[in-house]
């Protein structure tokens, strides 16, 4: 085996002044490589121990395997631990770490991956530093270590658009209070036409506070924005699919397609020669699979056309509490009247988040339901194919209603005498201040309010229930009755380094 000291492009290229964002850990040493193969055994690194060999996410993706292809039952598809976890027979499954978190070695403690990347990476104050790649992806695999480079790659790519950001939002916040076309809308005597058939007319003047703050997200600088937004998007793809492929080659990734194994969840209505190499395989006919296409397809229409459901619903909703706040009072100077289109909005942006978060959890376990009926052969097409399902529901489901109110609101609503109406109601339209403030909100809510809930279940709600779990086995066991993979049961929910995000990610 031939070593090769290489040093990675990203490395190659940091400036002397940024020597003190390294990670500190010593990049790995890299070899060639290829599949295994027991007559050629020798040909490969650490042969001959035992221990070294295989890293930790090899033996943990070895044994997964293996426990992925053992059949519980005589029928056909019946088989593997995930399939056991799915249908709840067990609760969890997940490979033990090779360490403590914090070793004491004067303690007989082993120092390993675990403890490294703990000291290294997985805490607060190193957030400066960069992510020591080759032993994320040497303790947890190449798929979560990829997950982890995407992640820093896209959150170091945000800090320009950010403080392009900001600057302008500074600027809309100093000059909003000094627009001569805020000053006249606010001296106006305007007498507008009625919302609604029912509803009195109202002065222009009403709507000053909402004009003046809109001016801070649509000001002179958002046209510029979007413009370099447009660009950095652009260019941020095709930088990461640059990082992506030099990490694929790094790490040897490139071409595992061409020697992937079947899923042992494949089945198979008979066995047949292939026609390349003539050894016998499974063989799944292609009208069976297209009929699979169809009924998946037919169901994902179905969810999606839920979804437009859902935003007419809160279309009407919205319309409703408007005009419900402008009949609840005759003075036209009224808070209620003032406030209705910005308490109209909030509630129906917090309404929305709500469904969006119901909507997505109920079809991310019938995305998964669904791949499993199309019966893939490889792991790479089944991941495709329920990432395509799960991008494609929640991409319609999250921005659906942003798309309305920036592209199709306020079109088409008649004029004064002859409106169009919506189930009864006059067309939803932009106030005189146009839409961009209500979408502001709309996006501000739904992306805050996404954030902030998966936050609480993913850092909040697992350290409550590590505490909870590990307060009750301290009152039912003594710590030294307690075996090792017990612990990191009661500790899994809590750890940064989840052993349960192992299988989940993986």
């Amino acid at each position: 085996t031939h070593t090769i000291h290489h040093t990675p492009y990203t490395t190659r290229r940091v400036l002397p002044f940024l020597k003190l964002m390294q990670s500190g850990v010593p990049e790995e040493e890299d070899y060639f490589s290829a599949v295994f193969r027991m007559d050629r055994i020798k040909e490969f690194r650490n042969y001959d121990q035992e221990d070294r060999f295989f890293d930790h996410s090899q033996r943990a993706l070895l044994a997964f395997h293996i426990l992925n292809g053992i059949k519980y039952s005589d029928k056909e598809g019946q088989v593997g631990v995930q399939r056991l976890l799915n249908n709840g027979a067990y609760v969890d499954a997940f490979p033990l770490h090779d360490s403590k978190p914090n070793p004491n070695p004067a303690d007989g403690d082993k120092v390993g991956d675990r403890s490294t990347l703990t000291d290294a990476w997985a805490k607060f104050l190193r957030f400066y530093k960069m992510q020591p790649f080759d032993l994320i992806r040497r303790y947890f695999g190449e798929k979560i270590g990829l997950y982890f480079a995407w992640l820093g790659f896209y959150t170091m790519a945000l800090v320009f658009p950010a403080v392009v950001g900001v600057f302008i939002f500074v600027y809309g916040i100093s000059t909003f209070q000094d627009q001569e076309d805020a000053k006249q809308l606010c001296e106006s005597n305007l007498t507008m036409c009625p919302l609604c058939d029912s509803c009195e007319k109202w002065n222009l003047s009403a709507s000053c506070t909402a004009y003046k703050f809109s001016w801070v997200f649509d000001n002179g600088g958002t046209i510029a924005f979007a413009f370099i937004m447009s660009l950095w998007a652009s260019v941020f793809l095709d930088m990461w699919k640059r990082r992506n492929a030099e990490l694929a080659f790094d790490w040897d990734v490139r071409d595992f397609a061409e020697e992937e194994p079947d899923r042992p969840q494949f089945k198979s209505k008979e066995i047949r020669p292939n026609p390349i190499t003539g050894l016998p395989e499974k063989y799944y006919p292609a009208r069976l699979r297209y009929a699979k296409y169809f009924t998946t397809v037919a169901t994902v229409v179905f969810m999606l056309g839920l979804v437009i459901m859902v935003v007419i619903s809160i279309i009407l909703y919205r319309l409703a509490v408007r005009v419900a706040l402008f009949k609840s009072s005759d003075d036209p100077e009224s808070t209620a009247r003032k406030s209705a289109g910005i308490v109209s909005a909030i509630t129906a942006s917090i309404l929305n988040l709500i469904m969006i978060l119901l909507l997505n959890r109920i079809y991310g376990s019938l995305a998964v339901r669904l791949t499993d009926y199309e019966n893939h052969r490889k792991e790479s097409a089944y991941e495709s194919h329920l990432a395509f399902k799960i991008f494609l529901f929640q991409f319609v489901n999250s921005y659906s209603s942003l798309f309305y109110i920036a592209f199709f609101k306020g079109q088409n609503t008649g004029r004064p005498g002859d409106y169009n109406t919506f189930f009864g109601f006059r067309q939803d339209e932009c106030p005189e201040y146009g839409c961009l403030l209500e979408l502001t909100i709309q996006l501000s809510i739904i992306m805050v309010g996404k954030q902030t809930i998966n936050n609480i279940q993913e850092v909040v709600i697992p350290l409550v229930k590590g505490w909870c779990a590990r307060r009750s086995a301290n009152n039912s066991l003594a710590a030294t009755n307690i075996m090792p993979w017990e612990q990191q049961v009661q500790n899994r929910s809590s750890s940064v380094f989840s052993p349960s995000l192992f299988l989940s990610l993986s």
